[in-house]
């Protein structure tokens, strides 16, 4: 099969080596669309082929680039088109959500480049934990990353320049015998702390001073993304630079001052002779190509500690703020006349690049991708030279429980550990899973492997917390995800195989995440239209053969409590986890019929017996009938909603009773301080 947009190759052409996926929608395709040159380099070395999600991206993709591209719209088609074309090294551009679908490829090394080079705080984020390489501009970058996260190996950076730089489109800007000023301000960003653009809060007095320079002429090129804001006081500030300029060549035709929202802003460059710009890449780009050319940076906050801090390329340039407005004319001026600054910017970009002229960071770039195609072939050779010790590293081996009974419940098996990662409502390896389709288990066979779930998709709103509630900090220092991973790793020793669904800032809870803790990870894309149902059916879908202990990714407990509940796991007995405390509207209660076993299972049960605290066991044989129900569900119903239905149908689950040992779901602050006060507890106890 050929799937939509690809090009089907002739016999005698080689490969596809290298792909460069690209996910996201037209508005973001300028991080895509700078590196096409550069891959059509790498092309003549490497085979490249373009892997888009987004069909409108396609259309707009198609005419600017010779190279080969597929549109794979679902996780299905990502992961057929990967078996197919059996790639070696993956290329991304940006930081998008949907970069985690690609890395379930595991044959490849995945290696991320960015579009551009900033200070910008987006600039360094936890996500790039989860590849293998990180191709970076030079020192600059190196520090950037050292500062600002905890726990990332250094080693992965890769200082290969700026490639997308090396050829400059020619400038489509008419020659001009004055002097010309370039104001090129950024947007305001994904969060306020990503804000750096001075549009709102002194773009119209830039612009405005800028105009009374003498023998002056003003280019506005804002980032794309200014020019399509609905942020109101954005709009307003862009609106008013438009008619300013619209004004001042009435008054004076001669001037051509230029609004440029579609010229290529490296193709800009050439023509300008000074720039005012915002902390973005627009500026140390301008740096790298322009070095001998003014600059001035525009800091909407007016603190130099902060911007010389977070921005080193302030130190070779003046810095404009509001209160120096009235002034920047005379500056400008004065900067056109008289560069102060040209030494420093040289040892700047030196910081920044490296002592590359322009056009060996592309030789560089193209360099280094070659060795990464070496190292997977080397990687999967040794692989392939040693499969006896792979495999035991990743299955653990019989005995390795740490419980007799459970050891005495072992058969072995060939279930590996699975790699990030299944997005909800695709393929996984539960499709191979003859529970999941409805058909029997072989008789007395024994998972090899006790597999296990941590749900952490939500957002947690009502903790107030900023980030997942996973993550929230426990009395201890650890986090509540990383306090649940210890209990299983503690409990079920090196048989455990844990998967974590996540959907809410999925990069804070894999960066989260321990090496000691080898986890896979499953996405929900739509954690912020569904609830626990769908985040529980999409671990299951991509679990492998057997049954399953999944947790609320909220819930403090003692993991003694597992002890517990390991033999009903070893026996394949379904089962919740209960207490016999008094319940609330929020707690989800539970009743029994005359056997012992739970017929009703939500919030809304009346006269409940206790709380189910949100740790429970699906049995293989009872595993095909759960997905079944949960399918079933709403978008919103939690999954104790598809237990109650299949239990209508005849599941058979227990109650298991473990008041013994302290459990609390954090729903609330009252939650968390109970958490803390017995996590505290016991960890005076044990000193």
């Amino acid at each position: 099969m050929v799937l939509p947009h690809a090009r089907t190759a002739p016999a005698d052409e080689a490969p596809v080596e290298v792909v460069a996926y690209f996910g996201d929608d037209p508005l973001r395709a300028y991080q895509l669309r700078q590196w096409l040159p550069v891959l059509e380099q790498l092309d003549r070395v490497h085979r490249v082929l373009l892997v888009l999600r987004d069909p409108a991206t396609a259309c707009a993709v198609a005419g600017q680039t010779r190279l080969p591209h597929v549109l794979v719209p679902s996780f299905g088609e990502l992961t057929e088109l990967y078996r197919r074309v059996e790639a070696k090294v993956a290329v991304y551009v940006n930081n998008s959500a949907k970069n985690f679908q690609s890395l379930v490829a595991r044959s490849m090394v995945h290696v991320h480049v960015n579009h551009g080079e900033s200070d910008k705080i987006c600039m360094v984020s936890n996500q790039v934990k989860a590849y293998d390489r990180v191709f970076v501009a030079g020192e600059a970058a190196v520090a950037r990353h050292r500062a600002a996260l905890i726990g990332f190996d250094l080693d992965r950076l890769v200082p290969v320049g700026r490639p997308q730089l090396d050829l400059v489109p020619p400038t489509t800007l008419p020659s001009s015998a004055r002097r010309t000023v370039l104001y090129a301000p950024t947007w305001e960003g994904e969060e306020p702390s990503n804000c750096y653009t001075t549009v709102d809060v002194m773009g119209p007095r830039i612009v405005a001073e800028a105009l009374r320079v003498p023998q002056v002429r003003l280019v506005y090129k804002p980032h794309p993304r200014v020019v399509s804001s609905t942020t109101p006081l954005v709009v307003a500030a862009h609106q008013e630079i438009l008619d300013l300029l619209d004004a001042a060549n009435a008054v004076d035709p001669d001037a051509g001052h230029v609004y440029a929202p579609a010229a290529d802003i490296l193709g800009v460059f050439g023509a300008c002779d000074l720039m005012v710009t915002d902390v973005s890449s627009v500026g140390l780009d301008f740096l790298y190509l322009h070095v001998g050319k003014p600059l001035l940076v525009a800091d909407r906050f007016a603190d130099p500690t902060r911007l010389r801090e977070a921005a080193p390329v302030s130190r070779c340039a003046d810095v404009v703020v509001p209160a120096t407005l009235d002034g920047l004319a005379a500056l400008i001026d004065s900067r056109l006349a008289d560069d102060r600054h040209a030494a420093a910017r040289l040892q700047m970009r030196r910081h920044y690049f490296g002592d590359r002229p322009v056009g060996q960071s592309t030789r560089d770039f193209v360099t280094r991708i070659g060795e990464m195609v070496a190292l997977r072939d080397r990687q999967v050779r040794e692989r392939a030279e040693s499969p006896d010790a792979v495999a035991a590293a990743a299955l653990g081996a019989p005995g390795s429980f740490g419980d007799p009974r459970l050891d005495e419940a072992w058969t072995s098996g060939d279930t590996p550990r699975t790699t990030p990662a299944h997005p909800a409502g695709a393929a996984g390896p539960a499709d191979q899973d003859p529970s999941v389709r409805g058909e029997a288990a072989t008789p007395g066979r024994r998972p090899a492997a006790v597999q296990a779930v941590v749900l952490a998709a939500g957002m947690g709103t009502r903790l107030g917390m900023p980030f997942p509630k996973p993550l929230t900090p426990l009395s201890d220092g650890r986090s509540i995800i990383a306090q649940q991973l210890d209990n299983l790793g503690e409990t079920f020793g090196t048989a455990l195989r844990t998967t974590v669904v996540v959907g809410f800032r999925p990069d804070l809870v894999m960066g989260a995440v321990a090496p000691e803790h080898p986890v896979s990870f499953v996405l929900n894309e739509r954690y912020e239209r569904t609830n626990t149902s769908k985040s529980l059916l999409a671990a299951l879908r991509a679990s492998g053969p057997g049954g399953v202990l999944w947790l609320n990714g909220d819930v403090v407990f003692d993991g003694r409590l597992l002890g517990k509940v390991a033999p009903l796991v070893a026996a394949e007995q379904s089962f919740v986890c209960v207490n016999d405390a008094a319940c609330g509207d929020e707690e989800v209660k539970y009743r029994v019929d005359d056997y012992g076993f739970v017929t009703v299972l939500s919030k809304s049960v009346t006269d409940g017996l206790g709380e189910a605290v949100g740790i429970n066991y699906i049995a293989s044989q009872d595993k095909a009938a759960l997905v079944e129900h949960l399918e079933a569900c709403a978008d919103q119903d939690y999954f104790e909603r598809g237990i109650e239905t299949a239990i209508e149908k005849g599941l058979k689950v227990r109650p298991v009773d473990i008041s013994e040992y302290f459990a609390v779901e954090v729903d609330f602050t009252a939650d968390l301080e109970r958490a803390n006060q017995e996590v505290s507890r016991t960890v005076t106890s044990a000193a």
